[in-house]
This record gives structure tokens, sequence and C-alpha cells, in this order.
């Protein structure tokens, strides 16, 4: 097949768009023509794979009036089907299944979410339909997201409308079957949604070298485990839910690996919580410093409290044998058994997480027994043959 990869950047910025590079070399390797369709981005294409730009892929609010050169862009794309891995607006995804049949991969809420991210104004979950069952929000102010009045009414319909078409797509995956239950309870035709769990191409280094500072940094806590959560910092990540309880669990040591706005207040929270000695942000850390962290840690830990439609980090995490310990919120249980590859805590429980994390820095056997049995289940359930074989079938079957 001659496929466009359709993303708003080609370049790893976050969960998105890491998934479309790493999907963009396997396709290649299992011998498809590819197209990277992207606004920019600096990462380089795999081996025959071409680039053509496409500006309004970059923007999710993008108006057509903005983009008059939009169709003359895809002039010279010709494909036999057409991937859509990121979020656009609707006038884009016409435009595209204008040119070849669309597939779209739905990797998170804005396709169905008129408050693009089920997040009430008070920070829970929104577990409401969407996205006529936002109406009285869009009233009373109430989701964190959606605009007040006529705008957000606006955004409903459009919702609604972009569902009743499914998206201008031909057939939807998802990469969980959370994802899959969202997108039916919206309105999506179930007969036109699949269920295409990530992949991760990570594996064990035990070569990999710690950089200068994070080697001091673990050998100054010895004795003490030290745990990992690598996380954009930004509310919706539970950070700092971690940190709070962290303050209560004396034994351990974490490192937190992101980047975002919150750095500077969550630096002033391990102050205040008296644990700065035993906390170091290292911002974003290249894959080769990650993977010798990787190999050091007790577990990693993710404690989002939005409804992540995945959560990529724990199947790369339980690919190194570690344990996970993640807050039970949207698509985590697609990887995550509870006790079994992990432990689960529920959201903004902070008693739940001090003991989840006490579990794992009093008994080593314990996380090592989880982490070998995350470990089992990516080599089954999430490698990239796998998770190509489905996409395919998916892609040959929109052709017909």
């Amino acid at each position: 097949m001659r496929i466009a990869l359709a993303v708003g950047r080609f370049e790893p910025i976050g969960g998105s768009e890491r998934y479309a590079l790493d999907l963009a070399e396997q396709l290649c390797l299992a011998g498809d023509e590819l197209v990277i369709l992207s606004a920019g981005g600096h990462a380089p294409l795999p081996p025959g794979a071409e680039r053509i730009e496409f500006a309004p892929l970059g923007n999710f609010f993008a108006a057509s009036k903005d983009y008059p050169d939009g169709a003359a862009a895809l002039a010279d794309l010709s494909v036999d089907v057409i991937l859509l891995v990121s979020g656009v607006a609707p006038w884009v995804a016409r435009l595209l299944a204008q040119r070849a049949p669309l597939v779209r991969f739905v990797q998170d809420h804005t396709f169905f979410c008129p408050g693009l991210n089920k997040r009430r104004k008070d920070g829970s979950i929104c577990n409401s339909p969407a996205p006529m069952a936002c109406v009285p929000r869009a009233l009373d102010g109430g989701c964190l997201d959606l605009p007040r009045g006529w705008a957000g009414a606006r955004r409903i319909l459009g919702r609604v409308r972009e569902l009743g078409q499914m998206g201008s797509a031909r057939h939807i995956l998802v990469a969980s079957e959370y994802m899959r239950e969202e997108l039916e309870a919206a309105g999506a035709r179930p007969r036109e949604i699949t269920v295409c769990p990530y992949f991760t191409q990570e594996q064990p280094d035990p070569n990999a070298s710690l950089p200068p500072d994070l080697a001091e940094f673990f050998e100054a806590q010895a004795p003490r485990p030290v745990f990992l959560c690598a996380a954009r910092l930004v509310p919706e990540k539970g950070v700092e839910f971690l940190l709070e309880a962290m303050a209560r669990v004396p034994d351990c040591a974490l490192i937190l690996a992101g980047e975002g706005p919150l750095l500077d207040s969550l630096k002033a929270d391990a102050q205040g919580h008296g644990i700065s000695d035993r906390i170091l942000f290292t911002g974003w850390i290249a894959p080769p410093a990650m993977r010798a962290i990787l190999t050091h840690v007790r577990a990693s830990i993710m404690p989002s409290l939005w409804a992540e439609p995945f959560g990529i980090v724990g199947i790369e995490a339980m690919a190194h044998a570690r344990a996970m310990i993640a807050c039970d919120v949207g698509g985590v249980r697609q990887w995550l058994e509870d006790e079994i590859t992990g432990l689960l805590v529920p959201p903004h429980d902070i008693p739940a997480l001090v003991q989840a994390i006490g579990r794992l820095t009093e008994d080593p056997a314990l996380a090592a027994q989880l982490g070998q049995a995350g470990q089992a289940k990516v080599a089954a359930e999430f490698r990239a043959q796998r998770h190509v074989k489905v996409l395919r079938r998916v892609l040959q079957e929109a052709l017909g």
C-alpha cells in the first residue's frame, strides 16, 4: 500500500508524535510506501519515505479562511489511503478524505469531547457521555475547557455533527477499550471502531550508562530505592499529588523526568514538603538516558488525574521489567492488571498512593515480580508486529 501518515508535527513532542515516528518506521519495514504529511518537524524520515508539508495539520482550531492554499498543498498527494493520527479541524479531515480513503486513529478526547479533555472545573474526571450531555456545562461553566454560552454550544453541535459523519473517516482506530466505549457512548458507530493498542520498541539495555548527575543522585540516595515519574509537568498529570504522597514515605526517592509550566511551583512544593534532597527534577530525558534510569529504578509511577486514553509510559516501563503504580483512570486498565503487572490507586487518593509506594519500597521482591509479569504482558500484547497487523488490516478494508 501507499499510505499517507498525517500528523501535526513529525518530531518527538509527546506520546502521539512519538507513536507516529515509531509507526512510520514499522510501516516502511512492512514494505509499504509512506508519505509523511505534517505541518513540520525535524525528525529524520524512515528510508524510502517522502514528506509533504500541510500546515493546517498543526492547528486543531484551524479556520479554512486562514489557509487559502490548503487544497493546493495536497495537489501532489497520490496515495491509496490516509491514516490520520492527530486531532484536526473538521474541514481539514474532509479535505483529506477527498484525496483518498481516510482512517483516523483517535488518540485523545478532542474528537468527541466539546471540553477537549473530559475534565470538570473542579479537576475531576467527567463521566458524562459527550457531547449532548455537555449542554448544561455550556450554561453553568462546570467544564474546565468548554467556553460558556453560544461559543460552547457551537462546539457541542460541531462534535455532534462530526460524530454523525465519523469525522469523514471510513474507520476509526483507538488504543483502548475505554476509548472505544467513550466513542460509542458519544454516538459513533460501533462496527466502524477497532481497538488497536499501542506498541513499544523499548528493550532492556544492561549496558546503558547513567549521565553523571543521575549517577550521583542514585549514589546519594542509596540504600533508598528510587522511583520514576515521566510526565509533562501540568496539573492533569497529578505530580503535585505525587509529591504530597512522597513526603509521607520517607525511605524512598523520586526522579521527575519532564518539562512544563508547573516546574517552579513543583520545586517549591518539594521544598515545602521537606523532600528536596530526595527529588531530582531532570527536565526532558533523551531515550538512552531513560533506558539507563529504567534499569536502576524500583518502579515507575503514573499519577494522572485525567482520563488517560492509554498511558504509553506504562508499557515502556513494563518493557524494562519495572513495576507500575498508576491511577485507575481512562484506558490504564488496558495494560495494568492490579496486583499482577502493577498497583492501581484511585485518583486523588493520597493514602492509597502512599500505601502503594510504601509496599514497593519495603518489598523489592514484589516489585520484581510485578515487573516481570509486566514485561511478559508487553511481549505478548504490545509489540509492533501485532499492532501493525491489525492496523494494516483496517487500512486494507478501508480501501475495499
